[in-house]
């Protein structure tokens, strides 16, 4: 029994080594001790109201998961990270997409599913890396024309809105 709950301790610290050498953090104070090998930050579940400017101290962050919190505002330097290829803010209380989403050039997924947004900026279609998009269930009201731009789209969804039509484009 006791070789038994050794080999599974053994197991769990391989699991969890492994995360944190791939550069994935759960905590903002482990995160800010070690900025360049954050990779990827996961605060799903975490009650989060609001998120501290801070991301544009993560050379390297590549991923965001903040879905199922209560978040209202994107902080502006999350758009300053030059090598984010995902956001996911699925679930949270967000009403507006920033037009500084253009300057993320890498970004090839971006979920804002289950949220509040009314409107979306024309620098959407400035994404030329964008290949997932899913805006389910807001308040979208108009899809910008710049959305024909995004030529690596391979999925885009928009059911639950407010939109009656979509551009030609």
């Amino acid at each position: 029994m006791q070789r038994g709950i050794g080999i599974l301790f053994l197991m769990l610290l391989c699991y969890i080594s492994p995360a944190r050498a791939a550069g994935v953090y759960t905590e903002w104070g482990k995160a800010m001790e070690e900025k360049e090998n954050v990779r990827v930050l996961r605060m799903a579940y975490s009650n989060l109201d609001t998120l501290p400017d801070v991301f544009d101290q993560f050379p390297n962050l590549e991923e965001v998961y903040f879905n199922n919190n209560r978040i209202t505002v994107i902080p502006p330097s999350l758009f300053n990270c030059k090598k984010l290829k995902k956001i996911n803010f699925l679930r949270n209380r967000l009403r507006e997409l920033p037009e500084a989403i253009g300057r993320l050039q890498d970004l090839k997924e971006l979920s804002l599913s289950y949220n509040k947004i009314e409107k979306l900026p024309d620098s959407i279609g400035y994404l030329p890396a964008l290949q997932e998009l899913n805006l389910t269930d807001n308040k979208i009201e108009r899809v910008p024309a710049s959305i024909g731009q995004l030529q690596q789209l391979k999925k885009l969804r928009l059911g639950y809105n407010r939109i009656d039509s979509l551009p030609e484009e």
